[in-house]
């Protein structure tokens, strides 16, 4: 139980480097880039990114949660993601099988 509590110790020091270092210089007045509905304001608090950790139960699926600066952009979402896997973090991506063989 050592190991996953270290591994956890881990994640969160790497989070809290995430945080400071993803933070974007100048986020953008507009979101993302789409004018704003006249009526209703977007109010976007966070952004979760999923984490996959190896236990010895079995992979465990976290979620990390970013502040609302993380993903007032496009921009700012990618940076936060790449500083995440740069970081070392294990990013739960999806990626899409290849379609192939025989039909």
């Amino acid at each position: 139980m050592t190991d996953i509590t270290d591994q956890i110790a881990q994640l969160n020091e790497l989070l809290a480097k995430v945080q400071q270092q993803a933070a974007p210089a100048q986020p953008a007045t507009n979101g993302w880039s789409q004018p704003a509905p006249s009526t209703t304001a977007l109010n976007i608090q966070g952004v979760g990114v999923p984490v996959s950790i190896q236990t010895p139960a079995g992979k465990v699926r976290c979620t990390f949660w970013l502040g609302a600066e993380h993903a007032a952009t496009p921009t700012a979402l990618m940076s936060a993601l790449e500083t995440m896997v740069n970081l070392g973090l294990p990013v739960d991506a999806w990626q899409q099988k290849e379609q192939g063989g025989n039909n």
